[in-house]
């Protein structure tokens, strides 16, 4: 946030005054819904690895007349009722198969109840079985906490759901308020592309370092502001006034709309035939493999009658990830097809399948998802050098004391925030160990992470703070797999690059951390710490 020259032109200061203060009032919270969200990109992979899952096939891989032949199995041993309707996906080395009817609650309310099997691919023996509402038996078990943890912390920063979603879209406008106010702010933008004054001047420095980032991530972060914004107030504003304006307040209508599901048939006498899965299954793989496309879910209808039919949703290995869904009568002919998102081919449909692929990167890949995380890291760090420079600028007179506080703020978010999320993982797996909440235990330790190292900033010269702050980052980070390993149990599975991560992350923090402690100039560190206490060894 350098500061115009008196001389300049008036529309550039006043723009200069909109985009401090935009980013003193959305920074430190951009900062947290930036970050969360560069781990929310590998959420799937983190479900993965707190499962400690191995290598399996998934629905689209699996044995369809294996499959066939274990559903008609366990349907023989489920009420009648629950086979109006038949969910089937994998989940964690196993076939799911939610076998349920529609019905409502004591008060009147739609409801789905019925039981969910879990399915051995390979045997195609039974693994659990539980039966209930789908509220109960899809609960979310602790293991999958540590993914949900991070998800609700970028969606809705832990407030309910619509005040949630309201407020990461409204940091989603102020962060991209802040990208155009700040091409103007940092003219000659691209001149600085690649300028970094290692022994410069704190501000000089930090200016250089928020000016680099901002040139290189200047696209991506417009993108992921306007995608964020866009994905909130869809899901506050936009979605349940189409569901009450256009289906009456019928969420599920709404979904059958917007998928391609059929509409739930009445419940009449129907002769009982067989279902054919396998031969549905078989021959949605050939439709979809030409272009791309994997099974990832079917939806059997009135299974083992005459009128059972089965709609098989496939998704793109590429692209944007939304259903292409083709429909099977109950003997396994095929009747139609539907590639696209809604009901018809629309630009509304199409720029909602890239706004959720450009805001999570699920559209190239691995490779894609690990640049988004990069460049989601180097957008948050923008917050924190802007906070700096606001801090550095005030480093005596009347405004000292804002400074200092500023500093305090930047060094417990960029700092802090990082320690507790590491924690948290600790917190995660020794909570699986001895049954306590884990959501609970990973809040506390994300709260702590910040406050500590607020409570040391506001005490120790910065320098110090970073030396010890990013050391225990680094052990946090390299014990992270190993606590997870005797708490949880099953080292090195599907997901095994993300304990290699930990332990890459863990020492090039404590190197980092080591290095400052014997910088060349360390006086740079140390005078960002602006007023109060003097910097001082610790």
């Amino acid at each position: 946030m350098s500061e115009p020259s008196a001389s300049g032109p008036s529309t550039r200061r006043r723009l200069f005054e909109v985009h401090t203060w935009s980013g003193l009032l959305v920074g430190l919270l951009g900062f947290v819904v930036i970050g969360s969200g560069a781990i929310v990109v590998f959420a799937d992979d983190i479900d993965v690895w707190a499962h400690r899952d191995r290598p399996h096939p998934e629905l689209h891989d699996v044995d369809a007349l294996g499959l066939e032949r274990a559903i008609a199995r366990v349907a023989t041993t489920v009420p009648p009722e629950h086979l109006e309707d038949i969910g089937l996906w994998t989940a964690h080395g196993s076939v799911v198969a939610w076998m349920h009817h529609h019905t409502t609650d004591a008060s009147g309310a739609p409801i789905e109840r019925g039981t969910v099997v879990h399915l051995d691919p390979a045997s195609w023996g039974e693994r659990a079985r539980r039966s209930g509402t789908v509220d109960e038996v899809f609960a979310p078990s602790p293991r999958e906490a540590l993914s949900r943890f991070f998800v609700d912390l970028h969606i809705r920063l832990f407030l309910p759901d619509t005040t949630g979603l309201w407020a990461t879209g409204l940091v989603g406008f102020g962060l991209l308020l802040l990208v155009v106010t700040g091409l103007f702010v940092h003219r000659p933008f691209f001149r600085h592309a690649t300028r970094v004054r290692g022994t410069a001047a704190p501000r000089k420095l930090l200016h250089d370092l928020h000016t680099v980032v901002a040139v290189w991530t200047l696209p991506f972060t417009a993108v992921l502001s306007l995608t964020g914004a866009f994905l909130s107030f869809g899901g506050a504003l936009v979605f349940p006034l189409l569901t009450e304006a256009a289906f009456g307040g019928d969420e599920a209508a709404l979904d059958r709309a917007f998928s391609g599901a059929p509409e739930p048939a009445a419940e009449i006498a129907i002769a009982p035939a067989t279902t054919a899965l396998g031969a549905a299954l078989t021959d949605a793989r050939s439709r979809s493999e030409h272009d791309a496309r994997r099974v990832e879910w079917i939806e059997v209808a009135h299974w083992s009658r005459s009128d059972a039919h089965m709609t098989l949703y496939t998704s793109p290995v590429f692209g944007p990830q939304y259903d292409v869904s083709h429909r099977y009568d109950g003997d396994g002919t095929w009747r139609s097809v539907r590639a696209c998102f809604g009901n018809g081919q629309s630009f509304g449909g199409a720029l909602y399948q890239w706004m959720s692929a450009l805001h999570y990167g699920n559209f190239g890949g691995g490779l894609v998802r690990a640049l988004w995380m990069l460049l989601g890291v180097l957008a948050a760090s923008l917050a924190l050098t802007g906070l700096g420079i606001w801090s550095v600028r005030r480093t005596g007179g009347a405004e000292a004391r804002a400074g200092r506080v500023a500093g305090v703020l930047t060094i417990g978010a960029g700092l802090g925030l990082p320690l507790g999320a590491a924690v948290a993982v600790h917190a995660w797996a020794l909570a699986n160990a001895s049954g306590a909440s884990p959501y609970a235990a990973m809040a506390v330790s994300l709260v702590l992470g910040p406050a500590i190292v607020v409570w040391h900033a506001a005490r120790r010269s910065f320098r110090s703070v970073l030396r010890l702050g990013l050391v225990a980052l680094g052990v946090a980070c390299v014990l992270a797999p190993l606590t997870a390993l005797v708490a949880v149990g099953d080292a090195f599975g599907a997901a095994w690059w993300i304990d290699v991560t930990f332990a890459v992350t863990g020492i090039a923090a404590i190197a980092a951390g080591a290095r400052i402690g014997r910088a060349v100039a360390p006086d740079v560190v140390r005078r960002v710490a602006v007023s109060g206490p003097s910097a001082r060894e610790a």
